[in-house]
């Protein structure tokens, strides 16, 4: 009953208000990041059927991001939808999004789905499976990102040392100057006597 009337009501959306699939709200978002921003795991069989009817009428939508860089897939997942709950559907109009990070995590997708309380096993495994070269690169950009941090920690700290040396030398031109007035005060008091 209830999953029925959902989807009289999506399919009467749909109809009525077709040009507003493509209508982005204030922050970029498209019908389906919203969707998926909203993920409820006890309308699982409703949400798959109301994907595949925004992804039919808008298939774009699934590799188009928001004004935060993020996909659909990056929210629902960040939302605990799972495999066999959404994104299964998701990816079945373009797998390209499962090798773009997440702009606010730097996560891939499945590093996601592996993480935090939602996380679920069987969403990283068909995630991973649907492709798997992303593991070597995620552990290939991870070595790269640890080796420019280091480049830039001896940048920093050379530049870091060079400036405690230029103070230093400030200090000890002002230690030599705040002795010579002081001597130069010393002997005119002398010579006023």
């Amino acid at each position: 009953g209830r999953f029925v009337k959902k989807g009289i009501v999506l399919d009467w959306f749909l109809r009525k208000y077709h040009n507003h699939i493509t209508q982005r709200d204030e922050d970029g978002n498209l019908p389906l990041h919203v969707f998926f921003s909203c993920a409820d795991q006890k309308t699982a069989h409703a949400r798959i059927t109301a994907v595949e009817k925004l992804l039919e009428a808008y298939p774009e939508a699934s590799n188009t991001p928001n004004r935060q860089g993020r996909l659909s897939l990056h929210l629902g997942l960040e939302n605990g939808v799972t495999w066999d709950s959404g994104i299964k559907q998701l990816l079945a109009t373009s797998t390209r999004s499962l090798v773009v990070r997440d702009q606010c995590t730097r996560f891939y997708p499945f590093m996601t789905a592996a993480v935090g309380a939602g996380s679920d096993l069987d969403t990283v495994y068909h995630l991973i499976r649907e492709c798997p070269t992303l593991v070597t690169q995620a552990m290939e950009n991870g070595e790269k990102i640890r080796t420019q941090m280091r480049e830039n920690w001896e940048i920093e700290r050379a530049e870091v040392l060079a400036e405690n040396e230029r103070l230093r030398s400030v200090i000890a031109r002002v230690e030599m100057l705040s002795q010579h007035a002081r001597m130069a005060s010393q002997a005119r008091k002398r010579s006023r006597w």
